[in-house]
């Protein structure tokens, strides 16, 4: 993914359809502690994306997050 796409992180995560989780099944450029990790369907952007089943543009997150933080100082 790295050489093709410039991916350096990335992950695979499965639905659990009767949790209505999505769990982490494998990861590359995190820590191994994160597979297993569970997300709530509705919960932050990949639970929201789960929970809609509609992909989910997001542009220019770098001042989205610089946004947030003054309004949180």
């Amino acid at each position: 993914m790295d050489t093709v796409l410039g991916f350096r992180h990335g992950m695979i995560m499965l639905a659990d359809e009767a949790a209505e989780k999505l769990r982490v099944a494998v990861s590359r450029g995190y820590a191994a502690a994160r597979i297993g990790a569970e997300v709530p369907f509705g919960q932050g952007v990949f639970g929201v994306v789960a929970k809609r089943r509609r992909v989910i543009r997001m542009g220019n997150i770098q001042s989205q997050r610089a946004f947030l933080a003054s309004v949180r100082k």
